[in-house]
């Protein structure tokens, strides 16, 4: 019986038992993270799906405030072209304009505080705290100024072709200081679309048939002003401006300026990932109203009596056209801050140039009047390079989105705990 018990242990069973239990659990937990790797699989995928069309929507929204910016300013100069011109007084024109961005304030303030589920303060102030957003709006407001009231200055100091081809080149500048203060990508595609956008902007400036005329300007919707001032351009015998040193440092200063500007509104104003655009978009323009009427009104003073620009009391008509110019500025810069803030500057910047094509199509629609066919082939050019430089922000946005997603797949890889054999 002792040889029977040592042979045929009954602890033996229960131990063999016991072993293929465990393994069995071990093998249920192997199953477990197959279904939990499927799983998240599934999440993963059901992210990039959400971050695609986020993408796509952000893109819809800017290409709707990019058709504003360009109607409005087409508009603008179809209706108010000769403004300049009759009522040569370009602060008074700036302080005027910039101050009735103080309205976009009260519609902010009458939308935040609007009565049941229409309040626009869901998402409260966003990213920018009312202290940041009030003296990062005076900050801005005051480049818009210099910016504006400079290239007034050098329209009468230079030629139509070097003033179309210098400002609307501004991209280019954006795309500058981008890339230290937004940290923008550098692709291959993006520099080379840039390139074809500002050589065919050139193309427009220079070849266009309305060079000829003192105050044509329709392609770039900016009538020349005669303002008796020093180092005023001269004109040659066709009626053209010669351009100054002066006139270009002008324009150069207040390209630069507004690129500033632009990429400043990004960075500050309505930065990335801001959960409240379009309320801070109007809430930063009124203030950039306010600023503008409460602290900008000195230069008004200085200049009258230095001579500079002295003041006059603008006619009925002139009022008229005052009020039209500054409701279309109010429409465009509305909508370039909405477009800056779901796409980007450079995406602003780079689709107003389609302002040009855009406006000699007016012309030629509604005035049968045709430019010449270099002029024609850099809109073409400035068309491509909007397309290209649109395609390679979608697709620098998804891969962004795509190396976002896979950095959480390996975070998470490492962090999940592990059953079974090791």
């Amino acid at each position: 019986m002792s040889h029977k018990k040592l042979t045929e242990p009954k602890h033996y069973g229960s131990t063999n038992n016991t072993y293929e239990h465990l393994t069995d659990m071990s093998y249920d937990d192997d199953d477990d993270d197959d279904d939990d790797d499927d799983s998240s699989e599934e999440d993963d995928e059901l992210e990039l799906r959400k971050s695609k069309t986020l993408v796509m929507m952000r893109y819809l929204g800017g290409t709707i405030c990019l058709i504003a910016m360009v109607l409005s300013w087409v508009t603008m100069a179809e209706k108010i072209q000769d403004l300049e011109v009759d009522y040569p007084h370009p602060y008074m024109l700036v302080y005027w304009v910039h101050s009735f961005y103080s309205l976009m304030y009260v519609v902010w303030k009458i939308w935040r505080i609007f009565p049941g589920g229409y309040q626009c303060n869901k998402a409260g102030d966003g990213l920018v705290s009312p202290k940041k957003m009030f003296f990062v709006s005076g900050y801005i407001s005051l480049v818009s100024l210099i910016s504006a009231y400079f290239w007034y200055l050098s329209l009468p100091r230079t030629s139509v072709a070097v003033n179309t081809s210098i400002y609307q080149s501004s991209c280019a500048a954006v795309f500058l200081f981008a890339i230290p203060l937004l940290g923008e990508s550098i692709s291959i595609i993006k520099v080379i679309s840039l390139i074809i956008s500002v050589g065919g902007v050139c193309m427009v400036g220079i070849f266009s048939n309305s060079n000829n005329d003192n105050n044509g300007c329709s392609n770039c919707s900016i009538p020349e002003l005669n303002i008796t001032t020093p180092f005023v351009g001269s004109t040659t015998s066709n009626g053209e401006t010669n351009n100054t040193v002066l006139g270009i440092f002008y324009l150069l200063l207040s390209m630069l300026t507004y690129a500033l500007l632009e990429v400043s509104v990004k960075k500050w104003m309505i930065p990335p990932g801001d959960t409240a655009v379009i309320p801070n978009s109007l809430r930063g323009l009124g203030l950039m109203g306010v600023h503008t009427l409460f602290w900008m009104w000195p230069p008004l003073i200085i200049l009258h009596y230095t001579g500079v620009e002295v003041f006059g009391w603008p006619s009925k008509h002139i009022l008229v056209l005052m009020v039209m110019s500054a409701c279309l500025d109010i429409t465009f810069n509305a909508s370039l801050l909405m477009c800056i803030a779901l796409v980007s500057p450079l995406f602003a910047s780079v689709g107003a140039i389609l302002a040009i094509p855009t406006a000699m199509m007016w012309d030629y629609f509604t005035k049968d009047y045709t430019e010449s066919y270099l002029a024609y082939i850099g809109t073409s050019f400035i068309i491509v390079g909007f397309v290209g430089f649109v395609i390679s922000e979608v697709v620098t946005e998804r891969r962004k989105h795509r190396t976002k997603l896979v950095a959480s797949q390996e975070s998470s890889m490492f962090k999940r705990p592990t059953f079974g054999w090791v």
